[in-house]
């Protein structure tokens, strides 16, 4: 699954994330937008429906049902397959080309890559031509009149024509600029003057695209005789659901008179449509407008534009059936039920019965005409025995109850029919069905799609949490070891336990990287400025190691926006526990892209930089050891048919144990790749990145030298750092600052750990061995005392002894030592008596 970007909740805990894909639980995805009008049905319903139409639209897994489903509604816009040469594939592309239009343009983009990802874009349109669904949909343009009386023909003509053809001239257009960009060699005057005539046509289109979205342009005179035989008579059963979950349904009345209605069925296609055409000329016009602003205002215009025809299908669109105890208190006559011939004792309901149609219908499409066929077909199947279906769309006409059946007697006590007993099981029944069918016509109505583009609206306007602009390429890393020297290592005092040393060679190197990126491409119309920076943070915590996560220093999230709930607002939040992350920074250049030639930058005389710093000590293991040079040794191993793995480079490697994962707050460069086998440390001579197990040890804050220089041309970064030889290891960030203009003036960081192998100490495993034997001594001693004074006092959380003890205390040197010094302060006894049973212990062991 790709990294989704967004995730809109529909309600009841349903999701429908940037791909299309529904989630019945949260989506893992950056930010989560609520619905402005949440599902107003049971999510285990809801997502079921939900989730067959997202499989089908995706080509994950086809439904035949949804395929049919999908033609009974919008078959209408493309006549007769035999005229246009409809295939299930076309019309599927109405919907499926919404969730791939989102999908394709809600991962951020980097700016060096537009061309691609607007190609890509294009795709979705069919290349340099419309697709076949909306060919289809423009020539039957010219004759929609038939479906769609237009009580002002003025305003749908003008309205209809011009959005439709707006968003033919804009998708043209942005083809064109794209095809000229990545085709010719223009120079930057001529760059510019596209820019600005492109850029010019996108907003004159806007415009006409906003009043195709306007709900005036789709008010329609609605005949009401052509909804007589099945909207008027089930009209008292019929609701819309416009509130969302907890509302109150509103009755769908029809109309007496004709009257100007909310059309939908040629509004998805066109108004989809004109919305991806004006996506498409934003991202071809201008790549990083999210971090500029470019055309904010407008994409939040296009959202609530979107949002708002959506929530109309399902206002004045889409009705259920809803049935109350009540509809179920009526005389059933002796046709509607099986009985007994002589006794007349009820059995169950007739299938013949058309008493309770239950499920969902589309008020603008399933009119008389639509059902004609399927009554006929269904009157001779029943006049003749056949078998029929006795649904259609998503109603069943004759839905029979879950009914326990009693004769009824006149006040003469004359059997006159029968009358259903559980009328509020039968409701139940009832309503729960109607539900499920609401749940099928929402989702190949083009609803759920519609709100996932509004989502990509809202989603866009927002400032991106990762760069547009700046693109950081493999680090280069390379070390070259210095002589060694020999030295002699020890252990942190370990209770119990004489001080464990050995002899160790420690190893110096010299370390260099190189950082590769690309900023905004000049000439800009809004450049960013940007500030280039040394930083490094904390990594050292209660005397342990931790990997520095940049994402503590920098936390970038996204809040309601407090002026308009429905879209989100960037938020950064530097250090924001105030926990001191930040060590040293350092800011080597700022500005912005540019021709004017380039740019340098050199560390001053005698520059460091504070660090937290360590030494890496390596176990050596046989058949390696410390008096034979290492890489002989691995040399003599391949000779032998020893061979090495490929390690996994796609992220850094700042320790063997501690590996750290994607931070969403700031961009990883990948490292250059390494090779390592676990049973031994491959020595290189020219890769910087580790490749050898190791541990973190003598840890210590201090001031370390280093030179940097930096060169920046046009639109190309190149930064070289060398460490100082005698300095030890360490993590440099270099952090390219840029200051967001399309909203709060927000400063995004994209941040490159850069770790700097300078010592490098083998050690024998048996160091390692002996200090572990001795903490594990010294635990099982702890954990000993622990559990006698646990039974000879009460022990609670304010004790002053072991209250303070948490897992995993009992497996470090610090928190065996305070254990034990707290033991001695307050419990010697019991300390000397734990003593004295494990030498006991050892003493009988050492005898056998």
């Amino acid at each position: 699954m790709t990294d989704l970007a967004f995730a809109l909740h529909l309600g009841n805990g349903v999701y429908l994330d940037s791909d299309g894909n529904i989630h019945h639980g949260p989506a893992p995805a950056t930010v989560i937008y609520e619905a402005e009008f949440k599902l107003p049905i049971d999510p285990k319903k809801a997502a079921a429906a939900l989730k067959s139409v997202s499989d089908t639209l995706n080509g994950v897994d086809k439904s035949q049902k949804v395929t049919n489903d999908i033609i009974e509604i919008y078959g209408f816009v493309f006549g007769t397959a035999a005229t246009f040469d409809v295939s299930a594939d076309a019309l599927l592309g109405l919907l499926s080309k919404i969730g791939k239009v989102a999908g394709a343009v809600a991962p951020v983009l980097l700016v060096a890559s537009f061309a691609i990802d607007i190609a890509r874009v294009f795709n979705l349109f069919g290349g340099d031509e419309l697709t076949k669904f909306d060919k289809l949909v423009l020539k039957r343009f010219d004759a929609i009149d038939a479906q769609f009386d237009a009580i002002a023909e003025e305003i749908k003509g003008i309205n209809m024509t011009k959005g439709r053809v707006a968003a033919d001239l804009l998708v043209a257009a942005a083809i064109g600029y794209v095809d000229k960009l990545k085709n010719s060699t223009l120079t930057p005057s001529q760059l510019a003057a596209e820019s600005i005539k492109f850029n010019t046509s996108v907003s004159a289109n806007i415009a006409p695209l906003l009043a195709l979205l306007d709900l005036q342009s789709w008010m329609t005179l609605f005949d009401p005789n052509k909804h007589s035989q099945i909207w008027g008579l089930m009209q008292h059963h019929l609701f819309f659901l416009p509130s969302g979950s907890g509302g109150s349904p509103v009755q769908a009345r029809l109309s007496a008179e004709k009257s100007t209605q909310f059309d939908h069925r040629l509004m998805v296609p066109l108004a989809s449509y004109a919305t991806e055409a004006f996506l498409v000329g934003v991202r071809a016009g201008a790549p990083e407008y999210r971090s500029t602003g470019y055309l904010r205002h407008e994409l939040k215009l296009f959202a609530d534009a979107i949002a708002r025809l959506a929530q109309a299908m399902r206002a004045e669109v889409l009705a259920l059936t809803i049935y109350a105890p009540k509809d179920f208190d009526v005389l059933l006559d002796p046709a509607e039920v099986i009985h007994d011939f002589f006794s007349l004792e009820p059995i169950t309901m007739s299938p013949l019965c058309s008493r309770f149609p239950v499920g969902a219908l589309d008020l603008r499409y399933h009119d008389n005409l639509f059902f004609e066929a399927f009554f006929t077909q269904l009157f001779k199947a029943e006049v003749y025995g056949w078998e029929s279906s006795t649904r259609k769309a998503c109603m069943d006409f004759r839905w029979l109850p879950p009914a326990n059946l009693t004769v009824s007697h006149d006040h003469n006590s004359k059997f006159d029919g029968y009358r259903i007993t559980n009328l509020a099981e039968c409701a139940a029944a009832a309503n729960a069905q109607s539900e499920l069918d609401y749940a099928e016509l929402l989702s190949v109505s083009g609803y759920p799609q519609l709100m996932q583009l509004a989502t990509l609206l809202r989603h866009e306007s927002t400032d991106p949490n990762i760069s547009q602009t700046v693109q950081v390429y493999t680090s280069d890393l390379k070390r070259v070891p210095q002589p060694s020297v020999e030295v002699t290592i020890e252990s942190e005092p370990v209770p119990l336990t004489d001080k464990i040393t050995a002899s160790a060679r420690r190893e110096p190197q010299k370390c260099t990287a190189s950082v590769y990126i690309w900023t905004q491409p000049i000439e800009r119309e809004l450049p960013i400025e940007y500030t280039i920076k040394l930083r490094t943070l904390k990594s050292i915590w209660r005397g342990r190691w931790h990997e520095p996560v940049y994402s503590a220093f920098q936390f970038v999230h996204y809040e309601p926006d407090p002026a308009d709930r429905n879209f989100m607002t960037m938020v950064i939040d530097i250090d924001p526990l105030n926990r001191g992350i930040a060590l040293f920074e350092h800011s080597l250049i700022a500005g912005h892209s540019t021709t004017e030639g380039p740019r340098h930058a050199d560390s001053p005389p005698d520059f460091k930089l504070k660090a937290h710093t360590f030494d890496w000590w390596i176990p050596i293991k046989p058949p390696f050891s410390l008096e034979v040079p290492l890489e002989r040794t691995e040399q003599q191993l391949r000779g032998l048919g020893r061979s090495a793995t490929t390690a996994d480079t796609t992220k850094p490697r700042l320790a063997a144990d501690v590996r750290p994962m994607p931070d969403p707050s700031a961009r990883f460069a990948k490292t250059s790749d390494v090779f390592f086998e676990n049973s031994f440390p491959k020595l290189s001579f020219l890769d910087g990145t580790q490749d050898w197990e190791g541990e973190h040890r003598e840890l210590k804050e201090t001031d370390v030298k280093l030179k940097y220089h930096l060169d920046w041309d046009a639109d190309r970064m190149h930064i070289t750092l060398e460490a100082d030889p005698a300095a030890r290891n360490y993590v440099v960030w270099v952090v390219v600052e840029e200051k967001l203009q399309g909203g709060k003036g927000n400063v995004l960081h994209t941040a490159i750990p850069v770790p700097m192998n300078g010592q490098l100490t083998y050690v024998p495993q048996s160091f390692f061995d002996a200090e572990r034997a001795a903490i594990e001594k010294a635990a099982k001693a702890a954990a000993e005392f622990n559990r006698k004074y646990s039974i000879s006092t009460e022990v609670g959380p304010d004790d002053p002894i072991v209250g303070w003890l948490r897992p995993g205390d009992l497996a470090t040197t610090a928190g065996l030592t305070k254990v034990m010094a707290l033991a001695e302060q307050h419990q010697p006894e019991i300390l000397r008596e734990v003593l004295a049973a494990d030498q006991s212990m050892s003493s009988e062991t050492e005898s056998y």
